[in-house]
């Protein structure tokens, strides 16, 4: 009975078994970790339990077969959705005679712990590639404005050159080329120094409202060329964030392109907001909501966990920094940007910031 409670007032999993992988004992942690919707009961086979977690039962398997000890290796459980890293140990029950008779496995949950270790190295990924693309970005930045300082010298002087129709105008298509390009380089310099530019301190009252019409009227002509409807929900009461309004018009900016890129055939844009209350420890938070969905061919599963990484991209001719600034605008604001996807009807980006009080 005492062996029972303490056991149960453990947070490590605990699970007892015979040398057959029969399980003789089981706490209530190990269900809730693995996890499981039942006790583990006993008398029952642990590898028929865990046939949905490969690694473990590689693991659980080679412990029983081998009597081996296992010092903490870390396995991957759970589904895409709901993925979860557990550090198991193994230790091999011996009876008097020194044989092997059973294996205890401990398994705790080492999710939160993980993330926050990748999140570290991010940061500090991140910090390097920063100063590596502000000091790229501004090389190339000087060429490139000479570049476009001599094209509209050229285009300004098309009109005086001597040659006859169709010479202008291949002459003319080369220009436009060549202008496009540039203005093409120029976004990708742009995309560089946004993602080395160091965030700040939020200071500014922001009807954001007002600063999604903006961001529709910049981005409107482009969409209807790419047969594109966007379908603004905006109004209800004004929503006010406070943040810096240049970079929180980038965030949705770069949201509304990637929709927009991500129907090459034309759909419907989809911009909503709204606002939504949060349970906090001293208070119930409020948030604003906007939502950013598009009709597109939405994103396979084993790339959504990416779509925030720097230079990762879905697209050929993608730069895979838009959606890495915008995730940095949006914490930089106390917020955080959601994604939800589902192939052959589209992805939904959802931004939750604090609202000002």
């Amino acid at each position: 009975m005492l062996l029972g409670q303490i056991l149960e007032s453990l947070e490590i999993g605990v699970i007892v078994l015979d040398r057959m992988g029969t399980v003789i004992l089981a706490n209530d942690s190990a269900r809730k970790i693995l996890p499981l919707d039942l006790p583990i009961p006993a008398d029952c086979r642990f590898l028929e339990i865990i046939r949905d977690f490969p690694e473990m039962e590689t693991a659980v398997k080679s412990a029983l077969q081998e009597a081996s000890f296992v010092k903490e290796t870390e396995l991957t459980i759970g589904s895409l959705e709901n993925t979860r890293t557990v550090r198991m140990s193994t230790l091999p029950l011996r009876n008097r005679l020194r044989k092997a008779n059973g294996t205890l496995v401990l398994i705790s949950d080492v999710s939160e712990e993980v993330a926050l270790q990748r999140q570290m190295k991010d940061a500090e990924r991140l910090s390097t590639m920063g100063t590596l693309a502000a000091a790229l970005a501004h090389e190339i930045r000087n060429p490139l404005e000479a570049l476009n300082l001599n094209l509209e010298l050229l285009e300004r002087n098309m009109q005086h050159i001597q040659a006859p129709p169709s010479e202008v105008g291949k002459i003319e298509k080369y220009v436009r080329v060549f202008d496009s390009e540039v203005s093409r380089l120029a976004r990708v310099v742009e995309n560089f120094l946004s993602f080395a530019r160091p965030g700040g301190s939020a200071s500014n009252s922001i009807h954001l409202d007002a600063l999604l019409r903006q961001v529709i009227e910049l981005i409107e002509s482009h969409a209807h060329s790419r047969k594109i409807i966007i379908c603004p929900e905006i109004g209800g009461e004004p929503i006010v964030v406070r943040g810096y309004e240049d970079r929180l018009k980038q965030l949705f900016l770069n949201l509304v392109i990637n929709g927009i890129d991500a129907m090459p055939d034309g759909g419907r844009l989809f911009i909503r907001t709204e606002t939504v209350q949060h349970p906090s420890t001293e208070s119930t938070a409020l948030f604003a909501v906007v939502s950013v969905q598009d009709t597109g061919e939405g994103i396979l599963p084993e790339k959504l966990h990416r779509l925030f990484e720097p230079f990762f991209s879905t697209r050929t001719q993608g730069t895979g920094l838009g959606l890495t600034i915008a995730d940095r605008i949006a914490r930089e604001h106390g917020g955080v940007i959601l994604v939800e996807s589902v192939r052959g009807e589209g992805s939904k980006f959802t931004v939750e910031l604090p609202v000002s009080s």
